[in-house]
């Protein structure tokens, strides 16, 4: 069996800086670190940053954490939470990925313009839930066709994309909007390395026998990898780890993609790869 590896694999740019900032801050205070929800959706690896003293903060309230610091996950938190933690006088380790910010800047200079702003995206997504709250006037989450409604017709509209959002959808619903809005500005703010994996993992499903998508289940991007791999090559695998691969896989396919969700780290997707050497 031969493995095809993905070029664009492991931890994208935006969560290497999240994990590298909160490890140097772990280090730099010799204690207990914490984050604003996890830091990035990769369960295994959450679970491992906790033994380095890098714990979520999960329901505890902000006062009780006031001797240690907090660092923003890479999808972003909420003005709100933010400034609330800043208030209290918490050391506040911005970890917010940089291409995640700029549709906040986007639809705040489209909320000035006086434009209704869509967010393309999925409404319950930690990186959604965090650029509406720096919207400056009317904000709707758009997820599909259907979501279009809510919008009026006769308002004139500035659209964003979640980052990690799939093109062809966005492409789908910019489209339908055009058709209904006259004055409409868009950010086409999908990560560029969204767009590389994406187009990297339909490639390699093309041309392979069998494909293995390594990350979080609770990860957006992985499981958008592995819809697109799964129509192209329906013997496609998402895993979260190397124990969840059946060895020799159904098939004994010959050749096997191997693609991975922007949080994922190298240890798992190491293991993954050992795994699959084994058949």
């Amino acid at each position: 069996m031969k493995i095809l590896k993905a070029k664009q694999i492991g931890y994208c740019y935006g969560v290497r800086r999240a994990a590298k900032l909160a490890r140097e801050q772990a280090m730099l205070d010799g204690k207990m670190v914490f984050t604003l929800g996890p830091l990035m959706h990769n369960p295994q690896e959450v679970q491992r940053l906790e033994g380095e003293g890098i714990v979520p903060l999960e329901s505890r309230p902000l006062v009780e954490i006031m001797e240690h610091s907090l660092v923003l996950r890479s999808h972003g938190v909420s003005a709100e939470l933010q400034a609330q933690a800043e208030s209290l006088g918490i050391r506040v380790i911005d970890a917010t990925c940089p291409y995640v910010k700029q549709p906040r800047r986007d639809l705040v200079e489209f909320g000035m313009e006086g434009r209704h702003v869509i967010i393309i995206g999925d409404s319950d997504h930690p990186e959604v839930l965090a650029q509406i709250s720096y919207a400056t006037g009317p904000i709707s989450v758009v997820e599909t066709l259907d979501d279009l409604k809510k919008v009026p017709i006769e308002t004139k509209i500035g659209v964003v994309a979640q980052t990690t959002l799939n093109r062809t959808k966005f492409e789908e619903i910019v489209g339908a909007l055009a058709a209904r809005h006259g004055d409409m500005k868009v950010a086409d703010t999908i990560c560029a390395e969204t767009d590389l994996r994406q187009k990297e993992c339909k490639e390699l499903a093309e041309q392979s026998d069998a494909v293995v998508v390594v990350g979080g289940r609770n990860s957006a991007n992985t499981c958008r990898l592995a819809a697109l791999a799964n129509w192209i090559e329906p013997a496609t695998y998402h895993i979260e780890k190397a124990e969840e691969l059946q060895i020799p896989l159904p098939g004994s396919p010959a050749l096997v993609a191997l693609c991975s969700g922007a949080s994922t780290p190298d240890w798992i997707i190491a293991e993954v790869e050992a795994r699959l050497r084994e058949s």
